[in-house]
């Protein structure tokens, strides 16, 4: 292919087709579209040929840029804008149109991402719709991040919540396997009571096989519970204490291949044998519970549960007792049974009272043995007191010191539903005792929507009240703390085998459940009680007992008995011990059933 060289000239068409190709066939065959023809540089064909070279003028020149630019070029490129802008100003009428008819449009439209006009690139449409796209993507970043950090922080408060709450639960769980393959290794330790008397331990019998024995028999049964079936009580919640060992890893380690056993540690209860006796054989076959409680430590000093059971028996009788529905041996009464409270609860109606009067000074009433009050059926029906009795007329120590239902049905009328409800709430009825041990929930239920009657019935401790004997204990020791209670506990020390003290325990914690001067005046009225009231057979000790009895109906049928109570302090004006006595299904009033088994506790504690 030949070029044709063309030196400098003012003629500016000769410039611009310099070093064009002569043969047209092969012009005729190259792409002529104005992108091709646009800025076209020499290629290696374009180079000058030899003849070329031999000029000397032709070597100081530099070949000239060629560019086909005619006016058929720029009618080209003026077509292409105009249709452009008419596809963008189309669109842009489009979406007008759009906006205008969603405008009375209430439904929420889902996002789309608008649309990038490929012909305003670098133009403000591009700048918005970036802007547009970058503030979506960060809400979404910012959604993601606040999920992931509620999870977090739900997972942290669930890991605390769990330590603190829960890990005690899991850990002494009867399922736990752990547990279990840990007492493979460890001779399980043995229980104490607080003066130093063995209430369980690991024996061996002649073929070397260990069993588990309770020397008390029943006395002890469900408060410290049995470890080999029905694992319950202390058994239950100081099981890993009673499965650790002091030993050092080599020593383990030894006898592994031994096939000895490393000795557990022990546990030092709160509990007093002498008085733990006493209580179990004062109630003898009755069924019901005995709580005593050390008021300014909160220590546990007996706990007794009716009916009862042996311990050593257990492993051979215990699934004979589970086909049995009607045995009860196993359930703890003290702790998870909840009873109709009688006039017990008035300790919380005269509290309650006290608080929204401010004084129980002035009250007057006349009792004629019943009080008429609407009842659930629309018509009027009788509150009695105990056997019809007339007690005339009453101040408000005499009402307590009477046990008047009549008097108490109006003080809970004068007191009111919401008054009532708040002083049995922060009485700690309805919600978890905060104990060391499980215990059932007491329930009290009133709402202004009931009548009279039930609201009469519920301040004397009937209606929808239930309680626990373990909380009417704690309600009495709260009393006799000026208003201050201790959480009640069981187990005081662990020991390693030699008797070397490696925890110590004491009350979860204590709670201002009243005043000192409610306190007092609650002290003074139930003092009356055993002075010249219902328990008035009390009051020949050389100590002064405070205390309040109540008979609980727990049908409308006589002939199933009552729920016998009593719960009090002594000596009242320095309290030692207090004490919550149940006897279910008396056939008689609580002066006759449980007064007297409180009685035989306080004098076994303090003497006569």
């Amino acid at each position: 292919m030949k070029y044709e060289r063309n030196r400098h000239s003012s003629d500016s068409d000769d410039m611009r087709r310099s070093y064009r190709r002569r043969d047209s066939s092969s012009d005729s065959g190259r792409n002529d579209s104005p992108e091709s023809r646009r800025f076209r540089s020499r290629s290696s064909e374009d180079l000058p040929d030899e003849d070329m070279l031999n000029n000397p003028d032709g070597l100081n020149e530099e070949p000239a840029m060629h560019f086909d630019f005619d006016d058929d070029d720029v009618r080209y490129y003026r077509r292409q804008s105009q249709e452009k802008a008419a596809r963008r100003d189309a669109r842009s009428q489009e979406r007008r149109r759009a906006e205008k008819a969603g405008a009375g449009n209430t439904k929420r439209r889902s996002r789309r991402r608008p649309e990038l006009d490929e012909d305003a690139i670098g133009g403000e449409e591009t700048v918005m719709y970036g802007i547009r796209n970058k503030q979506h993507t960060n809400k979404e970043i910012m959604r993601v991040t606040t999920v992931m950090l509620v999870i977090f922080f739900a997972m942290i408060g669930y890991f605390l919540y769990f330590n603190t709450a829960q890990s005690k639960t899991a850990v002494y769980n009867q399922h736990n396997s752990r547990l279990a393959k840990l007492s493979e290794n460890v001779v399980r330790g043995s229980i104490y009571s607080a003066d130093g008397q063995v209430l369980a331990q690991t024996l061996q019998d002649a073929d070397g096989n260990y069993y588990r024995n309770y020397p008390y028999g029943n006395v002890f049964s469900h408060v410290v519970g049995t470890s080999d079936v029905n694992i319950s009580g202390i058994e239950l919640s100081s099981d890993l204490d009673l499965i650790s060992t002091t030993d050092d890893t080599l020593t383990k380690l030894k006898n592994q291949f031994t096939g000895e056993k490393s000795p557990g540690n022990n546990v030092v209860t709160t509990l007093n044998t002498a008085l733990q006796q006493t209580a179990s054989d004062a109630m003898g076959s009755y069924e019901g519970a005995v709580v005593a409680i050390e008021p300014s430590t909160g220590k546990v000093l007996a706990m007794v549960s009716k009916p009862d059971y042996d311990p050593n028996s257990l492993p051979s009788t215990y699934e004979a007792i589970k086909a049995d529905t009607e045995n009860s041996v196993l359930f703890n009464n003290a702790t998870d049974g909840v009873f109709v409270p009688g006039s017990i609860f008035k300790t919380i109606t005269t509290l309650s009272y006290l608080r929204s009067q401010g004084s129980l000074d002035g009250f007057s009433y006349y009792c004629s043995g019943s009080i008429l009050l609407d009842s659930d059926n629309g018509e009027q029906q009788y509150l009695h007191c105990a056997g019809g009795e007339r007690h005339g007329q009453q101040d408000y120590a005499d009402a307590f010191a009477y046990s008047c239902n009549s008097a108490f049905a109006q003080i809970g009328l004068d007191t009111g539903t919401d008054q009532l409800t708040e002083t049995a709430n922060s009485m700690l009825f309805n919600q978890d005792l905060g104990t060391s041990f499980h215990t059932a929930v007491s329930n009290f239920d009133l709402t202004s929507e009931d009548t009279d009657w039930q609201i009469g019935a519920t301040a004397i401790g009937q209606g929808r009240t239930t309680i626990t004997p373990i909380h009417a204990a704690m309600i009495a020791s709260t009393i006799a703390n000026d208003g201050v209670l201790n959480e009640p506990y069981v187990v005081s020390e662990v020991t390693d085998p030699e008797g070397n003290v490696l925890s110590t325990a004491a009350s979860d914690g204590t709670k201002e459940l009243m005043t000192a001067d409610e306190a007092e005046t609650l002290t003074q009225l139930m003092e009356g009680v055993t002075d010249y009231g219902t328990a008035e057979s009390m009051g020949y000790h050389s100590y002064t007992i405070a205390g309040k009895t109540g008979t609980a109906e727990i049908s409308d049928n006589e002939a199933d008995g009552y729920n016998a109570w009593f719960i009090g302090f002594a000596p009242a004006d320095n309290p030692q011990i207090a004490i919550c006595v149940l006897v279910e299904n008396a056939s008689s009033y609580a002066s006759k059933y449980a007064v007297p088994i409180a009685d035989e506790i306080f004098t076994a504690y303090l003497g006569e």
